[in-house]
């Protein structure tokens, strides 16, 4: 506990750091209000309506792409600075943006691999489901049973999904040490090696940070409840004074939107602190475990 602490704490050192600590929010933002403008469309909206807010969705969504590179940049810069001991977020500048977009293709190439993987992991709980289906008029008692074992087995199939993630890390870890590309950033095989190399040390970590994890989440959806509160409220407010269809003006609408945003950012700036967190012990786990043998 006290090593988490020590970790959380070290984040918030260095210079300017409200600034850049403050970076973060801005860059969740427009993602944050892509999604805003979808959630305010209900069976109740005018379809003009629910056009203009999808189409404010998709423009935010695309937008969306510049503050994501800047996250992925800025995330890459931190694992060089914990490779260098230096405290606190990096700057984020207007060298950050190439190295995001630079990375893209590994991102990619990560992605893909690890969707294949989940697909592998999780077939096996599919199978389960789709014979259960099969005799579900014959054998309604084994159909219950094998429906409960393909929720166990995806239960199963999550945990171990979730227990490679920290393993791709390391290969963003390398990667920011020099970012350059090599062959070895590109094999899939190389989880093996980082496995082999760190597991015990790495799945300590990935689990401490779970239960980090679901402790400040639960405390950033009680405070977001709050803008729930006054976000249902504000909704009920103008149904009742407003005549019917007058609801959704341009100013109730933007409205909406800034407060489901705000819910959305703050949300999204706890997890990425946490992963931050996260990030710090894993690459400290890469210095003495992978890159020193």
């Amino acid at each position: 506990m006290e090593k988490i602490l020590q970790t959380f704490k070290k984040i918030y050192q260095g210079d300017n750091i409200v600034k850049r600590h403050l970076i973060i929010p801005l860059l969740l933002l427009l993602p944050s209000m892509a999604v805003s403008f979808v959630s305010l469309i209900d069976k109740e909206t005018p379809a003009m309506v629910s056009a203009v807010l999808v189409l404010c969705s998709i423009v935010t969504l695309i937008l969306s792409f510049i503050p994501f590179v800047m996250l992925s940049g800025l995330g890459l810069d931190f694992c060089k600075s914990r490779l260098e001991d230096n405290n606190g977020i990096p700057a984020v500048d207007w060298s950050t943006f190439p190295k995001g977009l630079k990375a893209l293709p590994l991102y990619i190439v990560w992605g893909i691999y690890y969707s294949i993987l989940g697909l592998v992991f999780f077939s096996v709980p599919i199978a389960c489901f789709i014979f259960g289906l099969s005799i579900m008029k014959e054998n309604p008692l084994l159909f219950v049973v094998i429906i409960f074992l393909s929720l166990f087995l995806c239960f199963v199939s999550a945990i171990l999904a979730y227990m490679v993630s920290p393993f791709m890390c390391y290969i963003f870890i390398n990667y920011s040490s020099d970012f350059k590309y090599k062959a070895e950033l590109f094999n899939p095989l190389s989880l093996f090696s980082y496995m082999k190399k760190a597991f015990k040390d790495t799945i300590i970590v990935l689990f401490k940070y779970l239960l980090v994890n679901m402790v400040l989440n639960t405390a950033a959806s009680l405070i977001t409840t709050i803008f729930a509160v006054v976000l249902v409220g504000y909704i009920i407010f103008i149904t009742i004074i407003s005549p019917e269809g007058a609801v959704y003006t341009p100013l109730n609408i933007a409205i909406l939107t800034i407060l489901s945003s705000i819910m959305a950012v703050f949300q999204g700036y706890v997890m990425a602190v946490t992963g931050f967190a996260m990030t710090d012990n894993v690459v400290e786990i890469y210095k003495n475990e992978i890159a020193a043998s």
